[in-house]
């Protein structure tokens, strides 16, 4: 893994921060709130590469050593699609203090089923009704996030994390906590909306069950190209912000135009192989191959209805089909396992809650998969995605434009305190 040091800082940019350096040494010393900001803007530069490096390296070794060795019972760090947060809104009203998350029985997932299933991580999704948009879309997300909050804050056993740093260095007796956002109409046409949940912790965000225009959209051709520029808008403001962008519910024509936009890996959290069930929920191959081209991934789902198309019983076999389709289509690298638990009314015999993950991975190994080609699955090949979405972040943040557009504001805020501070003079 190459680290961003300062001697690799792109020349350009380096030549004129440095340039800048040196002309604040000849700014008079009674102008010294400019010569201030041109010092602080170097040393912000400097001091932020020192410390990607830094966090990076830690990741990296975090990730070369990881907690738990492996064998057919033992599973690393693992990432799933869970919408355990939405039984939480529906049966409970999110009253967190009228049930024990530790043995609740009327749902898939509780801990002691995910300490059982040895889950490390969970991706907690947040799910609102797209018959809430331009109504109360955004509240009713807030309201969401704010129980997977409560829920983590509550049980020791849980962890928040909102990094790739923040997996890697959770407690081993801990299981770490994600936010993911399941469709785009949550931030209801607002980048401003999408701006303020990555702050509040998400950090995924499944670009289908966009809703634009539906009107547009069922009656004339308009919205084609317009709801394909406001996804764009959206895909590379979630690479800015590094934000993961999840493909699942897309459409092949929205799923390939998002992959031909971000310049980071970006994932199926829950979808399958269209080759095995011709399911519009699944990803065809030539989706695959352009997938494999963005470095991304796809999480193999649990959900019955779209593993067997054929109607015949569903089990572990028909979910490993999945799994040997994928590999041998694109490699090993490029899959992960979505469950989707909680969020679908059937799923596979043998793996009906969180609990029985080991059960398909010895049906794996019986398969022939080896033991590294089963890390990447279960932890390795998320990671490597989710530190390849932070670098891209890294990179906007550090890229000449973004930088020299800080510094035109700066230098505007600069003259504008400049011309008040003389007016006085006058006065």
């Amino acid at each position: 893994m190459q680290s961003l040091r300062p001697s690799q800082t792109p020349s350009n940019l380096k030549l004129t921060v440095s340039c800048l350096a040196v002309l604040a040494t000849l700014i008079p010393p009674g102008i010294l709130f400019l010569r201030r900001i041109i010092t602080s803007f170097w040393q912000l530069l400097w001091w932020k590469e020192v410390n990607e490096d830094s966090q990076e390296t830690r990741t990296e070794k975090s990730l070369m050593h990881p907690k738990k060795s492996f064998n057919s019972s033992t599973i690393f760090l693992s990432f799933r699609h869970n919408d355990l947060p939405l039984k939480l809104r529906w049966f409970y009203k999110n009253q967190l203090s009228k049930i024990d998350l530790r043995t609740l029985s009327t749902t898939s997932t509780n801990i002691e089923k995910l300490q059982a299933g040895h889950v490390g991580a969970q991706f907690w999704s947040v799910y609102v009704l797209c018959s809430a948009q331009k109504k109360d879309v955004v509240r009713l997300t807030l309201e969401q996030i704010d129980v997977v909050k409560r829920m983590c804050k509550s049980y020791d056993e849980l962890e928040l994390v909102t990094s790739s740093e923040g997996i890697a260095s959770t407690d081993s007796k801990k299981i770490a906590c994600l936010i993911g956002i399941e469709g785009g109409h949550s931030i209801d046409s607002s980048l401003a909306t999408l701006r303020m949940f990555y702050e509040l912790g998400v950090r995924y965000m499944t670009e289908g069950l966009f809703l634009w225009d539906l009107q547009t959209l069922l009656t004339t051709l308009q919205c084609i190209y317009s709801c394909t520029e406001k996804i764009n808008e959206v895909v590379k403001e979630m690479n800015r912000l590094g934000m993961l962008i999840d493909l699942s519910h897309t459409s092949d024509a929205t799923a390939a135009a998002a992959l031909s936009v971000s310049r980071a890996p970006v994932i199926f959290s829950h979808s399958s192989a269209f080759s095995i069930c011709n399911n519009p929920r699944n990803v065809p191959d030539h989706i695959l191959h352009l997938l494999k081209a963005n470095n991304g991934i796809v999480m193999v789902t649990f959900f019955a209805e779209i593993l067997g198309c054929d109607n015949n019983a569903v089990d572990i076999s028909t979910v490993a089909n999945h799994f040997d389709h994928i590999r041998t289509t694109i490699g090993s690298e490029y899959i992960g396992i979505g469950g989707d638990y909680d969020g679908v009314n059937k799923y596979p015999e043998g793996l009906e809650d969180v609990s029985k993950y080991p059960a398909l991975i010895e049906e794996l190994l019986r398969r022939g998969w080896s033991e590294e080609e089963l890390e990447g699955v279960l932890r390795q090949n998320f990671l490597r995605v989710f530190r390849e979405v932070e670098k891209v972040r890294v990179k906007e943040f550090l890229s000449l434009s973004s930088w020299l557009s800080c510094l035109k504001r700066l230098l505007f805020n600069a003259a504008w305190f400049l011309t008040i501070e003389t007016s006085y003079l006058f006065i």
